[in-house]
């Protein structure tokens, strides 16, 4: 992995490929190497992928003050300007789809297209932030790396029960991935609040570049005010230049559940959309 200056704060990242740029926006508190397991191996051949960690995760500094949504969407973009790239297609997954939904609304010139999966609702602003309480409680019942882990390591809301079975080496891996490099606890909780105040289906229609929402057809647990799926048929309905892709059987994480399908979907809908000129 590689380290960069963006704003005098260093920002962990990768890049591998040549080609168009593509810049994969994680949950936030998420390590890169979930997308060295799932993402780069599929699209490095053809284009130029950058992967990076947020503020407080891997390698990249955490900073004094709260993290949101605007903030990270800011960090995307900067790092793009530190790594000369002016134009690139964005990828995000659960809150990173939300994080390039706001880079496209911030500077969409900068953005050449879409690719939202699993994104969630977001949560409404509340009068105090506080992380909530069940987030506490697992803390405290197993412990910060088991509660990392378990975020994958489930047939509930992150694998159907079907492809837990058949695959567990696939959990098994994302479990790893999320914990090796993880952010400290006190990091991790300053994203938990991050998921907080913000609007995913916010100014749909001032969003020009064409989308493409995938999303599991399973992936129906509650998540703020909406579910994934809900949220996916929401985003078709009111981004101007959506596809929807919705994936039979497949949960919350399709990237890592269903790779084949996932990214053989994903390249098509690179390949019709081409990055031109702003």
């Amino acid at each position: 992995m590689a380290q960069i200056k963006v704003g005098g704060t260093t920002v962990e990242y990768v890049r591998e490929g040549r080609g168009e740029a593509i810049l994969l926006c994680s949950p936030s508190w998420w390590p890169l190497d979930g997308w060295q397991l799932s993402g780069i191996p599929q699209l490095r051949d053809a284009y130029d992928v950058v992967a990076f960690n947020f503020r407080g995760i891997g390698a990249s500094q955490g900073t004094p003050g709260d993290y949101t949504v605007p903030s990270l969407a800011d960090d995307a973009l900067a790092l793009l300007d530190a790594l000369g790239i002016a134009r690139a297609h964005l990828i995000g997954f659960a809150i990173g789809g939300a994080i390039a939904l706001q880079a496209a609304r911030t500077q969409p010139e900068r953005v050449a297209s879409l690719v939202l999966a699993a994104v969630g609702a977001g949560e409404p602003a509340r009068a105090t932030r506080a992380v909530p309480e069940a987030v506490l409680r697992e803390l405290r019942e197993v412990g910060y790396r088991e509660h990392i882990r378990a975020h994958a390591l489930n047939d509930d809301f992150a694998f159907s029960p079907a492809s837990y079975r058949a695959h567990p080496e696939r959990a098994a891996a994302l479990a790893d991935a999320l914990w090796d490099h993880a952010g400290t606890e006190a990091e991790y909780l300053k994203h938990v609040l991050a998921r907080q105040g913000y609007d995913t289906l916010a100014d749909l229609a001032a969003v020009q570049q064409p989308a493409l929402v995938l999303v599991g057809a399973e992936d129906t647990v509650r998540r703020g005010a909406s579910t994934p799926l809900q949220v996916a048929y929401d985003l078709a309905a009111g981004l101007p230049h959506a596809e929807l892709e919705v994936l039979p059987g497949v949960r919350h994480m399709l990237f890592w559940e269903a790779p084949e399908v996932c990214w053989q979907r994903v390249r098509r809908f690179l390949a019709a959309h081409p990055l031109a000129p702003a």
